[in-house]
């Protein structure tokens, strides 16, 4: 079943959904919008310590 008609869109919001289950059930919680504020952190977090060099590597081996 498709959301928005859009694989590649589809594909990522069924990925994040499943990222967001996987933190609230860490997190010992059901409400999803701590759990995306706390990944949002995480990534924001990751983004910031990353030195240019893993970046590239990083972004090298992303899907996206």
């Amino acid at each position: 079943m498709t959301v928005t008609g859009l694989r590649g869109f589809d594909t990522t919001a069924h990925e994040t959904s499943q990222w967001l289950r996987s933190l609230m059930a860490c997190l010992e919680t059901d409400d999803r919008h701590l759990a995306y504020a706390a990944l949002r952190s995480m990534l924001h977090a990751l983004r910031d310590r990353l030195g240019w060099r893993m970046r590239l590597i990083f972004r090298r081996n992303c899907r996206c």
